[in-house]
C-alpha cells in the first residue's frame, strides 16, 4: 500500500490518495492473481470522506506538486525516452472529481543538455523530481536528476517555470563537469550525480538551492544556489560531514 498527500485551497486540509496491491483470493487460473485499486478521499472536519476510485492502477503516476503556486496541487510526471533522448513533462490540473481529472499539459523536449555530447549516454532513470523557486521569480520551477547521464556519471536538470513551459524552454544542466563545480575529476565508478529533495533556501537569500549527492562518496554533499539565472555553479560548494560539524 502506498499513500499520497494532495493541498486544497480553501479549508486548510489535505486530501488523501491510496494504492492498495492485494492478492487475488478467486485465483481463475488466467495469471493475472494481483488486484489494484487507487482510491482519492477528501479531508473534512470529520476525517476523510470517499471522493472516486480510479479504475487505472497507474493513475496519479508522478508526484504531486503546485506548479501554479495557487494552494492547488497539480499532478507532474516526468519520463525519459533513453532510445529517443527525448524527456516529456506532464502535468495534469485537479478538479472538483478528485486529482488528475482537470486539464493537462505535456512538453516534449529533445535537445536535453548533456545529452548530445560525445561522452555518451547510459540508461534514463528519473530521480530527484522536486517543484520550487530556484530562480526568485515567484514561479516553481522543476528539477530533477538523469542519474544514467553522461555513463551514468548523472546530471542535475532544471526547467524554469513550468507550468508555462514549452518546447523552447531553455533546460540548464549541471553536472561533475561543469565549469566552477568543485570535485570534477570524476572517478572511473559511476558516481550518479543527481538533485536530493527538498529544495532549501540555504543561504537565505530567496530563491531555493538544490542540494545533490552521488552515490560513490555519501561522505558529501554539492550545494547548487538558486539565482535569477538559474542555479549559480559559481557559487557551488562541496560539503562534508566535517563542514557540518556531523560525526563520522
Amino acid at each position: 500500500m502506498q499513500h499520497r498527500e494532495l493541498e486544497r485551497p480553501g479549508d486548510g486540509r489535505s486530501d488523501f490518495t491510496v494504492w492498495f496491491r492485494w492478492t487475488d483470493p478467486e485465483d481463475e487460473g488466467d495469471g493475472d492473481t494481483r488486484i489494484y485499486d487507487v482510491l482519492h478521499f477528501r479531508g473534512s472536519g470529520k476525517g476523510a470522506d470517499f471522493l472516486r476510485a480510479y479504475p487505472d492502477h497507474r493513475a496519479l503516476e508522478g508526484f504531486a506538486c503546485d506548479v501554479e503556486d495557487d494552494g492547488t496541487d497539480e499532478i507532474c510526471h516526468v519520463g525519459f525516452d533513453s532510445y529517443r533522448e527525448e524527456l516529456t513533462v506532464s502535468i495534469t490540473a485537479s478538479s472538483d472529481k478528485g486529482p488528475g481529472t482537470g486539464a493537462g499539459t505535456r512538453v516534449t523536449f529533445r535537445d536535453v543538455p548533456g545529452l548530445d555530447a560525445p561522452k555518451g549516454f547510459n540508461g534514463g532513470d528519473v530521480t530527484g523530481e522536486t517543484v520550487g523557486d530556484v530562480t526568485g521569480d515567484g514561479k516553481p520551477d522543476l528539477v530533477l536528476g538523469l542519474a544514467g547521464a553522461d555513463k551514468a556519471h548523472g546530471e542535475v536538470l532544471l526547467l524554469p517555470d513550468v507550468a508555462h513551459a514549452d518546447r523552447d524552454a531553455r533546460l540548464q544542466s549541471v553536472d561533475l563537469d561543469s565549469a566552477d563545480v568543485p570535485g570534477q575529476n570524476k572517478p572511473h565508478a559511476r558516481p550518479r550525480f543527481r538533485p536530493r529533495p527538498p529544495l532549501l533556501d540555504v543561504d537565505g537569500d530567496g530563491p531555493l538551492d538544490v542540494v545533490a549527492t552521488t552515490t560513490y562518496d555519501p561522505r558529501h554533499f554539492w550545494l547548487l544556489p538558486g539565482s535569477t539565472k538559474g542555479l549559480n555553479t559559481k557559487a557551488t560548494r562541496r560539503l562534508s560531514r566535517r563542514d557540518l560539524g556531523i560525526p563520522r
